[in-house]
């Protein structure tokens, strides 16, 4: 929580990194996001007094306006921050775009790495990969995947207790316009 400012505060300036809140956003059956989210300008300038600053998270975020989208997603939205009449943004507004086309959902089987593997560790059954759904360009399908030769699923154990885990991994090396909807746990044990 921001406090109130001193009337006495000193007048500072910071550049922060913006980014997108896409939770308003949906997409009509059988479409779905195709680039990276791209934010024209990158980051604002905030200028004012110095404890709200300093207070600010390193990255501001600006939201969406919510909508259903099946085409090129092209909006200007305010750089909302608290305080606005006692600072100043530049640039005040910001461009947030992406491409959007028809995807289509596909199964697909990432290798698994257990990453920090401590010596006492059962893993149900030894899997060597899990089973994931994703969402890929319609128009790529299966050969966008097939290039990804590197794309695997981890799971870091370090700092793991005894007990009973299920843990959901991490996809990598995929390519940004993949998403992933869905991916099977790893049941594992720790004596």
């Amino acid at each position: 929580m921001l406090r109130n400012p001193c009337p006495f505060d000193l007048k500072d300036s910071h550049k922060f990194r913006l980014v997108a809140d896409l939770a308003n956003i949906s997409y009509k059956k059988g479409f779905g996001r195709l680039s990276p989210v791209a934010i024209l300008h990158d980051s604002v300038e905030i200028e004012g007094p110095k404890n709200i600053l300093h207070e600010f998270p390193d990255s501001i975020v600006v939201s969406l306006s919510e909508s259903k989208v099946n085409e090129n997603y092209r909006e200007e939205v305010e750089v909302a921050v608290p305080y606005i009449e006692l600072i100043k943004r530049n640039p005040p507004i910001a461009e947030v775009r992406f491409e959007v086309g028809e995807v289509e959902e596909i199964t697909w089987k990432l290798k698994l790495e257990l990453l920090n593997r401590p010596p006492k560790l059962l893993t149900e059954g030894e899997p060597d990969s899990v089973i994931c759904s994703l969402l890929v360009p319609k128009s790529q399908g299966r050969n966008v995947l097939t290039q990804a030769h590197a794309a695997r699923a981890s799971v870091d154990l370090s700092g793991l207790q005894k007990g009973e885990w299920a843990m959901l991994p991490k996809a990598e090396g995929l390519s940004p316009i993949i998403q992933v909807l869905q991916m099977d746990s790893v049941r594992l044990k720790l004596f």
